[in-house]
């Protein structure tokens, strides 16, 4: 395990603490401790703001680490065959996305895609079908979407996507259009992650990050005081602090859409789709004015909000049992007349 002193993003060492309760149960941090960090130590960069665990598994550790996801997020939908509610959303979210990346123009005169962490295949089946890409791979990992989509989509270049060292297992290396779904929220290297995304593109290749979630107003609910961060989260994204740290990467960026809509297995509320296209990487100097007051302002709002209803739901809990012996009493008193 290793403590990061500086920001992974732009490299600052202006780093603001943030306390975050865990999602992990006492169990798990027992059962994993050796690879498991149940305390993340959040800090917020005062120079990009990213929000980021400083805490993180090193290289040796990552594989043991990984092998816990399913244990620990409760993936139950990785069965063959999966879930038809998986499937529903599954369809639901292919849709929504497919549909904002043609009315962006980006689906025009490509052939090859790559979606990484693909689930079940159903993007790659939308582009054969409805746009004719002709070439499709897809890395996921989970061994039931790779045969869903082997078996019953007939999307025969699927492989296993290693979580923390993703390389492409096929012939082809290089592709026209790269889907990534919610992997720079959990990489450990966010940096060489966007580095790796431009050595996969084509000459004129775009990249299209999805279901990156933007936590600036689920810090507002309150929800993450209430369930906790998840562990594997390594950052906690706003589209400000996503749009910093693709620049840096050397992608100039496109801000396409925060789904609104609250999807189970595909795509949580909030979730932003971004398009990148190669560029120079952007230098720190050059980043727009932190404002590090609006997420720490969420953040105070969000565990206050929490704090309210978990001290309504107490008085709410004690008045019961005391409505209940005036009830009963009421009734006593009715049968003794």
């Amino acid at each position: 395990m290793k403590t990061l002193s500086q920001c992974p993003a732009c490299g600052s060492q202006e780093l603001l603490p943030v306390d975050f309760p865990t999602d992990l149960k006492e169990s798990e941090i027992r059962e994993f401790s050796g690879v498991v960090a149940a305390d993340s130590d959040f800090a917020l960069c005062a120079r990009c703001e990213l929000l980021f665990a400083r805490k993180r598994q090193d290289a040796s550790d990552t594989v043991a680490y990984y092998d816990t996801f399913t244990t620990i997020e409760k993936r139950d939908y990785a069965v063959y065959p999966p879930p038809q509610e998986f499937l529903d959303a599954q369809a639901r979210l292919s849709e929504f996305l497919l549909g904002l990346l043609e009315s962006a123009g980006v689906l025009q005169g490509r052939s090859s895609v790559l979606n990484i962490r693909s689930e079940c295949g159903l993007h790659l089946a939308g582009l054969r079908d409805r746009y004719g890409f002709s070439e499709l791979y897809g890395l996921d990992h989970f061994e039931s979407n790779f045969r869903y989509a082997r078996e019953d989509l007939g999307i025969s270049h699927m492989a296993e996507l290693h979580p923390f060292s993703p390389a492409v297992p096929f012939e082809r290396k290089r592709f026209d259009l790269v889907l990534c779904n919610h992997m720079v929220t959990h990489a450990l290297e966010p940096m060489k992650l966007l580095a790796w995304f431009r050595e996969l593109l084509e000459d004129g290749g775009v990249v299209v990050l999805y279901n990156e979630i933007d936590h600036l107003p689920r810090f507002y609910e309150g929800s993450l005081y209430k369930k906790g961060v998840v562990n594997f989260h390594k950052q906690l994204l706003t589209q400000k602090s996503l749009d910093n740290l693709c620049r840096l990467g050397g992608f100039d960026t496109e801000f396409l859409a925060c789904n609104p809509e609250k999807i189970r297995w595909a795509s949580n509320r909030g979730s932003m789709v971004f398009l990148l296209r190669p560029s120079q990487p952007l230098a720190v100097e050059a980043l727009p004015p932190a404002d590090t007051g609006a997420v720490l302002e969420a953040i105070a709002a969000g565990r206050e909000r929490h704090r309210a209803e978990r001290e309504r739901k107490a008085r709410r809990a004690q008045s019961i049992p005391l409505y209940r012996t005036a009830i009963s009493i009421k009734r006593w008193l009715r049968r003794r007349a």
